[in-house]
């Protein structure tokens, strides 16, 4: 909810893809519109130019990760376009590239055993590299191409929010759902092999095995992993946020 403050000053659209997450209508403040709109389409032109902010959230896995001809410069052009000169853009994002595991207090691994958890983040980072990459990385360099003043980037650790439980749940959740949706891009294809030592020797050769991850093995490290991070509280997985401000000139 708003604060009452905010109410009769402020006038609040909100654009979703689907409209699926919007609150029931008798929910919803009376100054505060939902629309169902794809933002790597254009915005109809009733709307150019309307905007003294523009937020965008948390939509990097709906989008694919190439620069040039892809829904990243599409979606930067969009919501530039909604912008009134000398409005403001302000878009938060997971900078994917960052997730690791950690121990608390401090200090990686810290004893507790995360061999589960580390195999499962060389998944993701797999999946991630063929789908998502480079993803808000460009952000900044695609605001400017597409007329955007940058005026600030900042980046904050997810273990530095006030509710670290509840982000080191939703890291949890994170990590497994990820990794479910680009399983496709994980999964090695029939003629694709993988080395992997097993630790053995003969002499002064070394025992290679070539493996290959299938579906049911990279849904085991998911489901091991997962369980390893909730056996203790002393392991979490940590992430980077990328904040941007930019803003569109007046002339």
């Amino acid at each position: 909810m708003l604060p009452a403050a905010v109410r009769d000053t402020v006038e609040l659209w909100g654009f979703d893809i689907s409209t699926a997450q919007f609150s029931a209508p008798e929910m919803r403040p009376s100054n505060l519109q939902l629309h169902e709109h794809d933002v790597t389409k254009p915005f109809p032109e009733e709307y150019h130019g309307t905007f003294d902010i523009v937020a965008v959230r948390l939509i990097t896995e709906g989008l694919k990760g190439i620069e040039d001809d892809g829904d990243w410069g599409a979606v930067v052009k969009n919501v530039a376009a909604l912008l009134k000169p000398g409005g403001y853009l302000q878009w938060i994002e997971p900078l994917h590239s960052s997730l690791n595991v950690y121990s608390r207090p401090c200090g990686y691994g810290g004893g507790v055993s995360n061999q589960w958890t580390r195999e499962a983040i060389e998944l993701f980072q797999k999946g991630y590299m063929k789908t998502l990459f480079p993803g808000p990385l460009q952000l900044s360099a695609l605001c400017q191409r597409h007329g955007l003043d940058e005026l600030t980037l900042e980046v904050y650790p997810t273990d530095h929010y006030s509710d670290f439980q509840e982000m080191r749940r939703q890291g949890v959740n994170f990590l497994a759902g990820s990794i479910s949706a680009m399983m496709d891009h994980i999964v090695d294809d029939d003629e694709e092999e993988t080395p992997e030592e097993n630790g053995e020797t003969a002499g002064e050769t070394e025992t290679v095995a070539w493996v290959k991850w299938t579906k049911e093995r990279v849904e085991e490290v998911v489901k091991e992993a997962r369980e390893e991070l909730q056996r203790t509280e002393a392991l979490f997985l940590r992430w980077e946020m990328q904040v941007i401000v930019a803003r569109k000139p007046t002339v």
